[in-house]
């Protein structure tokens, strides 16, 4: 046998109260988006020359050319990658 549908329908609204009660209290937090770059069809202007291969290529691109983007210099490799998501 099921509980009592008044039982049911008590916590219900119960529940609905302490949720109104939690929304009543949120912290809103209103965001403005940001143009990060312009758009445009030219290709960014990386600091290593690697990237550019990257940037060209999909998923499948060569062991060789994925061991020598993750040996550059850290900083100028975060801002072409940077770059290449944006």
């Amino acid at each position: 046998m099921g509980k009592d549908p008044i039982i049911n329908l008590q916590n219900l609204v119960d529940s609905m109260a302490r949720w109104e009660t939690i929304m009543r209290d949120a912290r809103k937090v209103v965001t403005i988006p940001t143009k990060v770059v312009e758009q445009t069809r030219e290709a960014p202007q990386f600091k290593n020359d690697q990237i550019l291969e990257l940037y060209r290529n999909d998923m499948r691109i060569d062991h060789t050319l994925i061991r020598e983007i993750l040996s550059l210099p850290r900083e100028s490799l975060i801002e072409d990658l940077h770059k290449v998501i944006y």
